[in-house]
């Protein structure tokens, strides 16, 4: 199981670098930051020592369930947690989510009913044989991916991170999909690539179901996704807009959850 260290700003996380630089594997070690004065919401990403950073603002409504969700996240994981928190911020999580984990089997106020997994067009057909999502390393044990290494290798993510589905929102799926293509973030919206399918799921029922996975940052599912079960919407270039020949990350999420949430609502 895994364990958190608990630090406030004053100690920093210096004390810990020698023991998580000389360790096996650096990839288990996570640190997350309760920031208070940042233009951000959430921040990933490596830090300059190449530890995996999760950076939350105080100042976004339940930040307390992300400081939770991390905490026992790590604690039933094989990974290492530093949490940078102050002591009265902790003692409120702790009151205020005493009753909750990362796994909770329902949907949070600020959570979307609605969750988005986009791939490249040449992982569809593949997708639909298999009648599910399947995480990366599902993936490369079947000898089912090209790429050498996941889009999140070059976010720095945990190898862990590859044991699961990822989920999210907005515009961010597709500049995953932008980035995949080229090999590298590419956190631009508006620069021109090819879309492949964007896939709405009923989040609402994987939580209902155990699967919805929160590590603080993101949410997910382990290991493969039904899309029998879950999935609402399959939007493609071709049904979102036939007559659109030049696609950006922007234009193909706004275009096709226009598409989608229009159909949500004929369907009432």
């Amino acid at each position: 199981m895994g364990k958190i260290y608990c630090i406030d700003k004053k100690e920093g996380i210096a004390p810990f670098l020698d023991e998580i630089i000389s360790s096996n594997n650096i990839s288990t070690w996570l640190h997350f930051v309760l920031v208070k004065d940042a233009d951000y919401s959430i921040f990933t990403g490596k830090n300059a020592d190449g530890i995996y950073q999760i950076k939350v603002n105080k100042k976004i409504d339940y930040w307390e369930y992300r400081v939770n969700d991390f905490i026992s996240y790590i604690e039933t994981r094989d990974l290492k947690g530093i949490l940078e928190i102050d002591k009265d911020s902790l003692a409120y999580v702790k009151e205020k989510c005493k009753e909750n984990t990362y796994s909770d089997p329902f949907l949070r106020p600020y959570e979307s009913k609605v969750l988005i997994h986009s791939c490249p067009a040449r992982a569809w057909p593949l997708i639909k044989d298999d009648d599910c999502l399947k995480s990366w390393n599902i993936l490369m044990n079947q000898g089912k991916v090209q790429e050498k290494n996941p889009i999140g290798h070059y976010l720095g993510d945990p190898e862990e991170f590859s044991d699961y589905v990822m989920l999210g929102t907005g515009t961010t799926c597709e500049i995953v999909v932008s980035s995949s293509d080229k090999h590298e973030i590419n956190c631009d919206e508006n620069c021109l690539y090819e879309p492949g399918v964007r896939l709405y799921f009923d989040a609402n029922k994987i939580a209902e179901d155990g699967c919805l996975i929160r590590d603080g940052a993101h949410t997910k599912v382990k290991n493969q996704l039904n899309l029998e079960r879950y999935l609402l919407f399959a939007a493609r270039p071709e049904n979102v807009d036939d007559n659109l020949k030049t696609w950006t990350s922007k234009a193909f999420s706004e275009k096709a959850d226009k598409l989608f949430y229009k159909m949500i609502e004929g369907e009432k």
